[in-house]
């Protein structure tokens, strides 16, 4: 972003969670003040290293009025909206959960943040907005979601755009691909399929044909830095933010044995599948690589051999 960045607060929403925590830490690399929020009972690990350097707020997005009081003091030069409420450990949040947090959540935040002179607001999507397509998934789509996670998104994306083109503000929404990289959530796919395979453990998957476009984290945070520095010139507007390729399954996993050297099973459509492991899930990337200077550089094997690393690291150092 901008060069000169003293006395510049980021506000990352969701702060502590995998790609929040990303963005928190390149903040700081490249010299903001951040501030995170997120509620009390979030387990603050993967910023644990940062605290005693960023302001900590403590809300759950539900009440304009707090917020507003609380922001308007704050008065961030931009803000990162990654909270959001979806699966944790394998367990699917409650549909109330859903819509408090990730629509009507959003909604206050927003407005809380009408006095604000902000310079960018980066929302979170989600590519299961668009629901089931047979080509690739692209901004101009209709959406149809399958499920109500995708559908509190997908309310969320459309009110930002609509609140962006009848105010200006410079809000911009990505619908996000299959972001992954370490400290990413426990039993996630990619997560799930390194950390069995270096245990050599059974691996229960859907099908080897299904497959994704995934994004590498690092990549993702570089599209949102550059994406920060240009949202004005973009407000309203929606970007697809993965990989631009898919990689099945069957592709993934024997990438990953071969790395860790593994004698895994794996254990085919033993796992169940979810509603959107239909259709094509590649993103069409135009409209992205057209706004943007940003080009994906870890692909999927580098990026697997990064996961690889890290967690050997981990396990290492826990010794």
């Amino acid at each position: 972003m901008a060069a000169n960045v003293q006395q510049k607060t980021v506000l990352v929403t969701g702060g502590a969670g995998f790609i929040g925590s990303y963005l928190v830490h390149r903040l700081l690399k490249d010299g903001y003040g951040v501030a995170v929020l997120t509620k009390e009972t979030t387990d603050m690990r993967r910023i644990a290293d940062v605290l005693p350097g960023i302001t900590v707020l403590h809300d759950d997005l539900g009440n304009t009025k707090r917020l507003k009081k609380l922001l308007e003091g704050l008065h961030p030069y931009g803000i990162f909206h990654c909270a959001a409420s979806n699966i944790k450990q394998g367990i699917a949040a409650p549909e109330d959960d859903l819509i408090s947090i990730n629509f009507a959540g959003t909604v206050h935040l927003v407005q809380a943040l009408q006095n604000v002179d902000y310079k960018f607001f980066i929302n979170c999507g989600t590519y299961i907005e668009y629901g089931t397509k047979d080509d690739s998934l692209t901004e101009s789509d209709s959406c149809e979601p399958g499920e109500i996670y995708a559908l509190t998104k997908l309310a969320a994306t459309l009110y930002c755009q609509t609140i962006a083109r009848n105010s200006g503000k410079p809000i911009i929404t990505f619908r996000i691909f299959s972001p992954y990289g370490p400290q990413m959530e426990k039993g996630r796919l990619v997560e799930a399929v390194v950390h069995h395979a270096l245990k050599n453990e059974d691996i229960s998957l859907t099908s080897p044909e299904i497959a994704r476009d995934f994004i590498f984290i690092d990549d993702l945070v570089d599209l949102f830095m550059e994406a920060a520095e240009k949202a004005s010139a973009h407000a309203g507007e929606v970007f697809n933010a993965g990989g631009g390729k898919e990689t099945m399954l069957k592709e993934l996993v024997e990438r990953t044995l071969k790395l860790t050297a593994s004698k895994s099973k794996i254990l085919w459509g033993s796992a169940k599948a979810v509603s959107y492991d239909k259709g094509c899930q590649r993103a069409n990337m135009k409209k992205t690589l057209s706004a943007f200077l940003w080009r994906p550089a870890i692909d999927v094997e580098a990026g697997i051999k990064k996961m690889v690393e890290w967690f050997v690291s981990r396990d290492r150092m826990a010794k």
